[in-house]
Protein backbone atom coordinates (compact mmCIF):
# COMPACT_ATOMS: atom_id res chain seq x y z
CA UNK A 1 0.00 0.00 0.00
CA UNK A 2 1.88 3.55 -0.53
CA UNK A 3 1.15 6.01 1.73
CA UNK A 4 -1.04 7.98 0.30
CA UNK A 5 -3.35 4.86 0.36
CA UNK A 6 -2.64 4.60 4.01
CA UNK A 7 -3.25 8.32 5.17
CA UNK A 8 -6.23 7.91 3.22
CA UNK A 9 -7.70 4.78 4.82
CA UNK A 10 -6.40 6.35 8.45
CA UNK A 11 -8.37 8.92 7.60
CA UNK A 12 -11.39 7.69 6.48
CA UNK A 13 -11.66 5.42 9.20
CA UNK A 14 -10.87 8.21 11.90
CA UNK A 15 -13.87 9.92 10.24
CA UNK A 16 -16.14 6.99 10.52
CA UNK A 17 -15.58 6.64 13.98
CA UNK A 18 -16.57 10.58 14.74
CA UNK A 19 -12.29 11.53 15.12
CA UNK A 20 -12.81 9.84 18.72
CA UNK A 21 -9.53 8.92 19.92
CA UNK A 22 -8.55 5.23 20.31
CA UNK A 23 -7.06 5.54 24.21
CA UNK A 24 -7.83 2.70 27.18
CA UNK A 25 -7.06 3.48 30.81
CA UNK A 26 -8.18 7.23 30.90
CA UNK A 27 -9.29 10.32 28.62
CA UNK A 28 -7.79 12.20 25.56
CA UNK A 29 -5.17 13.57 27.18
CA UNK A 30 -4.20 10.58 30.13
CA UNK A 31 -5.32 7.49 28.19
CA UNK A 32 -2.60 5.06 26.18
CA UNK A 33 -3.23 4.75 22.66
CA UNK A 34 -4.29 1.23 21.65
CA UNK A 35 -5.13 -0.16 18.07
CA UNK A 36 -8.32 -1.44 19.36
CA UNK A 37 -10.80 -0.05 22.54
CA UNK A 38 -12.73 -2.63 23.43
CA UNK A 39 -15.40 -0.55 22.33
CA UNK A 40 -13.74 -0.89 18.75
CA UNK A 41 -12.19 2.43 18.29
CA UNK A 42 -9.05 2.57 16.24
CA UNK A 43 -5.73 4.36 16.45
CA UNK A 44 -4.43 5.54 13.29
CA UNK A 45 -2.62 2.30 12.86
CA UNK A 46 -5.36 0.24 14.10
CA UNK A 47 -6.90 1.60 10.78
CA UNK A 48 -4.54 -0.02 8.77
CA UNK A 49 -4.84 -3.38 10.41
CA UNK A 50 -7.82 -5.51 8.56
CA UNK A 51 -10.37 -6.95 11.24
CA UNK A 52 -9.68 -10.35 10.00
CA UNK A 53 -5.94 -9.89 10.83
CA UNK A 54 -6.37 -7.83 14.54
CA UNK A 55 -5.31 -10.62 17.30
CA UNK A 56 -4.39 -9.24 20.64
CA UNK A 57 -0.84 -9.47 20.63
CA UNK A 58 -0.66 -6.85 18.42
CA UNK A 59 -1.04 -4.32 20.95
CA UNK A 60 2.48 -5.46 22.69
CA UNK A 61 4.16 -3.43 19.78
CA UNK A 62 2.53 -0.47 20.70
CA UNK A 63 5.00 0.60 23.05
CA UNK A 64 8.16 0.08 20.37
CA UNK A 65 7.63 -0.55 17.01
CA UNK A 66 4.27 -0.16 15.06
CA UNK A 67 5.94 -1.83 12.05
CA UNK A 68 6.27 -4.63 13.54
CA UNK A 69 2.61 -4.55 14.47
CA UNK A 70 1.47 -3.91 10.79
CA UNK A 71 4.00 -6.60 9.45
CA UNK A 72 2.83 -9.14 11.98
CA UNK A 73 -0.68 -8.45 10.60
CA UNK A 74 0.30 -8.68 7.18
CA UNK A 75 -0.02 -4.98 6.40
CA UNK A 76 2.78 -3.81 3.65
CA UNK A 77 3.29 0.04 3.66
CA UNK A 78 5.61 1.84 1.00
CA UNK A 79 9.00 1.56 1.97
CA UNK A 80 11.10 4.38 3.29
CA UNK A 81 7.54 6.37 4.45
CA UNK A 82 7.90 4.99 8.18
CA UNK A 83 8.37 8.33 9.01
CA UNK A 84 5.10 9.77 7.67
CA UNK A 85 3.41 6.97 9.63
CA UNK A 86 5.01 8.07 12.63
CA UNK A 87 3.66 11.66 12.21
CA UNK A 88 0.34 9.73 11.47
CA UNK A 89 0.74 8.30 15.17
CA UNK A 90 1.33 11.71 16.69
CA UNK A 91 -1.39 13.02 15.15
CA UNK A 92 -3.97 11.08 16.56
CA UNK A 93 -1.98 10.33 20.18
CA UNK A 94 -1.43 13.99 20.69
CA UNK A 95 -4.76 15.41 19.40
CA UNK A 96 -6.03 16.87 22.59
CA UNK A 97 -9.60 17.25 21.13
CA UNK A 98 -11.48 15.87 17.85
CA UNK A 99 -10.96 19.22 15.96
CA UNK A 100 -7.26 18.77 17.20
CA UNK A 101 -7.05 15.58 15.72
CA UNK A 102 -8.50 16.74 12.35
CA UNK A 103 -5.84 19.74 12.30
CA UNK A 104 -3.14 17.34 12.71
CA UNK A 105 -3.96 15.11 10.18
CA UNK A 106 -4.44 18.22 7.70
CA UNK A 107 -1.08 19.43 9.08
CA UNK A 108 0.27 16.18 7.92
CA UNK A 109 -1.03 15.62 4.51
CA UNK A 110 0.03 19.64 3.84
CA UNK A 111 3.79 18.92 5.25
CA UNK A 112 4.19 15.83 3.63
CA UNK A 113 2.34 16.26 0.44
CA UNK A 114 -0.59 14.26 0.59
CA UNK A 115 -3.87 14.42 -0.38
CA UNK A 116 -6.41 15.01 2.54
CA UNK A 117 -9.69 13.48 1.56
CA UNK A 118 -12.03 16.20 0.77
CA UNK A 119 -15.15 13.90 2.39
CA UNK A 120 -13.26 13.66 6.09
CA UNK A 121 -14.92 16.13 7.34
CA UNK A 122 -17.58 15.01 10.32
CA UNK A 123 -20.75 16.55 9.45
CA UNK A 124 -20.79 18.17 13.13
CA UNK A 125 -17.10 19.66 12.86
CA UNK A 126 -17.44 20.81 9.19
CA UNK A 127 -18.60 24.17 10.28
CA UNK A 128 -15.11 24.63 12.73
CA UNK A 129 -13.08 23.79 9.69
CA UNK A 130 -14.75 24.62 7.15
CA UNK A 131 -12.31 27.82 6.63
CA UNK A 132 -9.22 25.85 7.07
CA UNK A 133 -10.56 23.75 3.91
CA UNK A 134 -9.03 24.73 0.55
Amino acid sequence: MTIQEAFTKCVRGLRDQGWKKAVMGGDWIHGQAKLRTNSGLKCAIGQLIPDAAYKAKLEAFMDNNLRCALDEAGVQIESGKGHILDKMVQAHDYAVNRLDMHRRFRDVAHTWGLDFPADCVAPDMREAVEGEIV
